[in-house]
């Protein structure tokens, strides 16, 4: 009984640093898309952006899976589906020294599907193990 009372607050703990992670992730991935200026990149590294948009969004993608229970799976991605296909328009309509860049939207959409397939994978695969 104690063991299960203390895997349930380590799981709580570990819980509470996952969304106070997520929350983190998103305030930066706003910061870095709607800055007026865009973060420097490395000079060595020409499309280190397109890696940086990718990531930010596969990143994303995962730990909204991981803040969300599986029955708000889909809940949870859509509005991130939505940032990934409209910050690049936002960027270029409504901030004046930034410009759209269909790379970077690429980008933001492939790590978006990436993570989001794999992690609907892993649901339905987690749904079919049975508990006991």
């Amino acid at each position: 009984m104690i063991s299960n009372l203390t895997n349930s607050r380590t799981l709580t703990k570990r819980m509470y640093f996952v969304r106070v992670l997520f929350i983190l992730l998103y305030g930066f991935g706003f910061y870095a898309l709607f800055r007026q200026e865009p973060l420097p990149m490395p000079s060595n590294y020409p499309d280190f952006d397109k890696f940086a948009h990718f990531s930010l969004f596969f990143s994303l993608s995962c730990f909204s899976y991981l803040v969300s229970s599986g029955r708000y799976f889909l809940a949870t991605q859509l509005p991130l589906l939505f940032l990934a296909l409209a910050s690049e328009w936002v960027q270029s309509s409504f901030l004046p020294h930034r410009h759209f860049s269909l790379g970077d939207a690429t980008a933001n959409i492939c790590g978006f599907l990436l993570s989001f397939i794999l992690c609907f994978l892993f649901w339905r695969y987690k749904s079919r193990i049975p508990t006991s």
